[in-house]
């Protein structure tokens, strides 16, 4: 009897031990939950990983995933989203969470059988109960949630992506094909579109473009993207000082300097650095561009300002030495053009410019060894005058 009596203490002692896990493990979910929703991602940890130790869950490891995603750690995100499914199969938004890391990350296969896998049971279900659906999870629509039914058109679009990298491009297309039929967003055009660019069929991937232009007429993807692949694309004036725009302009400078329309070039980039006053490579590209147009003073200017702003941006150097030279500063100009050799020592046409600087100040020597390291890299123009100055 009194064996008995002390089993049923024992029993019920477990039972309030397990009660009061229960309880503890829920309490420091709901607060990890609450300050993951705030930002507060130290606190956040430590108390879903309280949580976890107290009663393991598949909620509570799909949060754990969550909050390591938000701090940047994908690949430790996407351990605890597996563990979520071990847990719970039917977890689909983990599943979902884990197939677009696997997207990202280098994983296509995983990411095509995640997705196939929401795509066949889409019928399934119908309500998530979980936070993994908020559209923005940041911004003001924090409390807005979607199923994964309602989702079906980005799944076939995800799935496109993954079967592209690996290089199964008719059935990228088909899931292209599926979302459109779906849900017509700019987004799927564009997708569309770089599938058919990829393959060079210019004209279905132009009509995809414009497709998604029409549907957001300040779409930049879409207009960036036509833009690589129609040459007579220009940008309307209103959307030219959207910071989204700076890559696009960018692009369509590049595309005026080729065809020698330096002016035109120029006017893009500044409007590239109206936006963005400390992109160097805009710095860089206008200074190129006013070079051609003899402005020297003001493209060195440019060089010097990219330079300031990244240091790293050593072609500024033999570019400056360039504005030098052409201004027959040959002494200013070989000194740059030696700071950049310090730097990179393989570029044959920098050793040839700076040789041709030593034979405009009379150091001849100097310049036939600076001809010998032109020709060494490459130079084809050294050959013929080592054979003329230095024989």
């Amino acid at each position: 009897m009194k064996k008995l009596v002390l089993l049923c203490i024992l029993f019920a002692f477990y039972q309030a031990y397990s009660q009061q896990r229960y309880q503890q493990a829920e309490q420091s979910y709901q607060e990890a939950f609450t300050h993951y929703k705030k930002g507060e991602l130290g606190l956040a940890r430590a108390l879903i990983d309280e949580s976890i130790q107290f009663r393991e869950t598949p909620e509570s490891k799909y949060l754990s995933g969550l909050i390591f995603e938000k701090g940047h750690k994908p690949l430790r995100a996407v351990s605890e989203y597996e563990a979520t499914v071990a847990l719970n199969p039917d977890f689909r938004e983990a599943v979902f969470k884990k197939a677009l890391i696997y997207l990202q990350f280098g994983n296509p296969e995983q990411a095509v059988k995640d997705l196939s896998s929401l795509l066949n049971t889409a019928s399934d279900f119908h309500e998530t109960t979980t936070i993994m659906f908020q559209i923005d999870e940041s911004g003001g629509n924090q409390n807005r949630l979607m199923t994964t039914n309602m989702m079906e058109s980005q799944l076939y679009s995800y799935r496109a992506q993954a079967y592209q990298k690996l290089g199964a491009d008719e059935q990228a297309l088909n899931d292209y094909n599926k979302a459109i039929e779906l849900d017509q967003t700019p987004d799927y055009y564009i997708g569309r579109g770089l599938l058919h660019a990829g393959k060079k069929q210019y004209v279905l991937a132009r009509h995809d473009f414009n497709r998604a232009i029409a549907l957001d007429s300040t779409n930049h993807l879409a207009w960036y993207n036509l833009a690589t692949i129609d040459d007579d694309v220009r940008l309307p004036p209103s959307l030219l000082l959207g910071a989204e725009f700076a890559p696009t302009l960018g692009l369509l400078a590049s595309r005026e300097m080729e065809k020698g329309n330096y002016q035109s070039a120029r006017n893009y980039l500044d409007k590239a650095l109206k936006i963005n006053p400390d992109d160097d490579l805009s710095l860089i590209n206008r200074g190129r561009t006013k070079i051609k147009m003899n402005q020297h003073a003001s493209a060195r200017s440019d060089f010097n300002q990219a330079l300031r702003i990244n240091p790293q941006r050593f072609e500024s150097l033999y570019l400056i030495g360039n504005t030098y030279f052409f201004e027959k500063n040959f002494k200013n100009a070989l000194a740059y053009y030696d700071q950049y050799l310090s730097v990179d020592g393989t570029n044959g046409m920098i050793w040839y410019n700076a040789a041709m600087c030593h034979f405009e100040l009379k150091g001849e020597q100097d310049a036939c060894h600076y001809l010998e390291r032109a020709d060494h890299f490459g130079m084809v123009q050294a050959s013929a005058m080592i054979r003329e100055h230095c024989n």
